[in-house]
């Protein structure tokens, strides 16, 4: 069995000291204590930003949600528009309204939803693969210069220009209260019809697309979260068809397929059950043989990688060959 130190650690991010401190102080009551340690040590930071592209005159909002504690993104929601209007919105809400609020403008016909979609997954990776350690420091250092400019780069990145102007700003949590305003929104969703757009979260009927032995592919009891897979909507209610139109994954009649983050994977009986990610508020959800091997995307960071490895092999290979050609003239 768990200590009790343990389990307010697991359950709130604190150190072990912390944990003694706070059951000391509720006389040994676990409940209290982690209520306690929940309600007073914010490591909670909501960055809510806005940006426009000049250039290529694009706007667009996002949101980032970290966990200091862990260093750890929440989760991120993002949308853009070639509409202006988007950047004119206030970054003095609060988060969970702004979260909100960036729900419905994409669900809004003038929104992007394929770029939307990349810059999602660029933020997501980027920040774990590149800016990892340097994110989660400057957010505690509350170096906000720096952090636009970290921000600042992974938009020029995803949308391929170097014309960006962005501001953000910062908001601290207890654990406590992000948990009460995020569950108070899923209990206010969950009263709401399914198809009722201010839901917080749809569930589209998915599929994922099978091995068809041309690109990579992975078997789907290797799956990872944050994997990308392709997937085809199959989900026939109105909302689903209507979604599927706007995030360009149906056209006329014909089903586009479309690439999703993975987001969960759980097992159930002999199959999986995949979560991926399509937008804010649009979870794709399939259920995949265990046997079955999918189409996947590889990061585009890992190809780099592999290329520069298969380059490095060449150049030795002729530089070997060159010294083994020159030393047998020599003789």
């Amino acid at each position: 069995m768990k200590s009790k130190e343990k389990i307010i650690v697991e359950e709130t991010g604190c150190d072990e000291e912390q944990a003694k401190l706070s059951l000391r102080e509720s006389g040994d009551n676990l409940q209290k204590a982690i209520k306690s340690i929940a309600s007073t040590l914010k490591y909670i930071t909501v960055i809510k930003s806005k940006f426009v592209c000049e250039e290529i005159s694009t706007y667009g909002l996002f949101t980032v949600i970290v966990n200091l504690r862990k260093d750890i993104i929440i989760r991120q929601a993002a949308v853009m528009a070639y509409n202006p209007a988007i950047y004119e919105n206030e970054l003095d809400l609060k988060w969970h309204i702004f979260e909100k609020k960036l729900y419905a403008l994409r669900l809004h016909k003038g929104s992007l939803q394929e770029t939307t979609i990349k810059f999602e997954q660029d933020l997501n990776r980027q920040i774990r693969k590149n800016f990892k350690q340097t994110f989660f420091q400057l957010i505690r250092d509350k170096k906000e210069n720096e952090l636009i400019e970290l921000l600042r780069s992974v938009v020029s990145g995803s949308l391929s220009t170097r014309d960006v102007r962005m501001i953000l700003k910062t908001e601290e949590l207890s654990l406590n209260q992000f948990r009460e305003l995020t569950e108070e929104s899923i209990s206010v969703a969950e009263k709401k019809n399914n198809d009722n757009e201010y839901n917080r979260e749809i569930v589209l009927e998915t599929e994922l697309i099978e091995d068809d032995g041309i690109g990579d592919s992975i078997d789907v009891d290797k799956l990872k979260e944050n994997d990308t897979v392709m997937t085809n909507i199959t989900d026939s209610r109105d909302i689903a068809q209507y979604l599927s139109s706007l995030l360009v994954g149906k056209k006329r009649d014909m089903v586009i397929p479309l690439t999703a983050t993975v987001e969960k994977i759980r097992q159930k009986d002999n199959d999986f059950i995949v979560d991926t990610r399509f937008s804010p508020g649009i979870i794709g959800r399939a259920r995949v043989n265990r046997k079955i091997k999918i189409k996947m995307v590889k990061d585009k960071f890992e190809i780099v990688a592999v290329r520069r490895k298969v380059l490095w092999f060449l150049v030795t290979l002729i530089i070997m060959g060159v010294l083994a050609y020159l030393l047998l003239n020599a003789r």
